[in-house]
């Protein structure tokens, strides 16, 4: 690398000390050499001066090779894409129309399916049934709200609630929650409440029946108890059975409302709101 440093100075140096005249004669006797070669000479040195382009047949074949190939695997995602839509359609329709047909009904005895959860007075003239789940945020939301507590209180004696299993938002929890749920009301009114209650305040969605079980001693429950009805998955079916009413019954989801009378009349609410709610109670009762 030095030697060639060396080299490049002293060619500056031999330029440099040409004198103007000189300068322009040797530039003028170039152009004369340049001019003086023959066409052909030119073409040729261009040619080697010039870096040659890949071949323009060969560059257009390689890029309708890619353009095809994107083609082809952009109708390949559209077929997996439909496909896969066409399965969940296929999945839906199988789902409610499975859940729906009212095909398989759990055997529960019909004493159990006479004991409803109810909050309020049980011979009132209108019911307010929920269909909930346990990871339900909207049943969350309306239990932590305190609407229902505020309409029992306004009808006091003529309305009461009663809670119903609909096990949809996170199935395995809910059904796993609900049935612990079941076993509380084993043990009585009041014990299934507290648990209902503390689902939807304190326990966090997704505990697990160990957690669930040991929080339910802590407010009172018999905690050996609840552990042998859930061990033995007592209320599985009544779980199921639950479930199967809120289907049979086409409800959409969770919250959903029933307000029933006396005489077996009932309003199906699907997107409640408090008014709405107690517009229905209102009608119920003036029937």
């Amino acid at each position: 690398m030095a030697k060639r440093k060396r080299k490049k100075k002293r060619s500056k140096k031999g330029s440099a000390s040409l004198p103007p005249v000189a300068l322009k004669e040797a530039q003028e006797q170039t152009e004369s050499d340049v001019d003086s070669e023959p066409d052909s000479a030119v073409s040729e040195k261009a040619k080697v001066a010039a870096p040659s382009p890949p071949p323009k047949s060969q560059n257009t074949s390689s890029s309708r090779r890619r353009s095809s190939r994107r083609g082809k695997q952009n109708q390949m995602r559209q077929r997996v894409i439909a496909g896969l839509l066409g399965i969940v359609g296929i999945a839906a329709i199988a789902f409610f129309a499975l859940g729906n047909s009212g095909t398989s009904v759990p055997s529960v005895p019909q004493e159990r399916l006479d004991l409803d959860p109810v909050r309020g007075n049980p011979d009132a003239e209108v019911s307010i049934i929920e269909y909930g789940a346990f990871a339900c945020p909207s049943c969350r939301a309306w239990h932590n709200a305190g609407i229902v507590e505020n309409i029992l209180e306004q009808y006091a004696g003529r309305v009461n609630f009663i809670f119903r299993d609909f096990p949809v938002i996170n199935p395995r929890y809910d059904r796993m929650a609900a049935a612990v749920a079941q076993c509380a009301l084993d043990q009585g009114q009041e014990q299934f409440w507290t648990l209902h209650d503390a689902l939807y305040t304190i326990i966090r969605p997704g505990a697990s029946q160990d957690e669930i079980i040991n929080f339910a001693g802590q407010l009172g429950l018999d905690k050996e108890a609840l552990q042998a009805c859930a061990d033995a998955g007592t209320h599985e079916d009544t779980v199921a059975y639950d479930n199967n009413r809120a289907r049979n019954l086409g409800l959409p989801g969770t919250p959903s409302w029933l307000i029933r009378t006396r005489d077996g009349d009932e309003q199906r609410i699907f997107n409640a709101s408090p008014e709405i709610l107690n517009a229905a109670i209102q009608e119920a009762l003036a029937s």
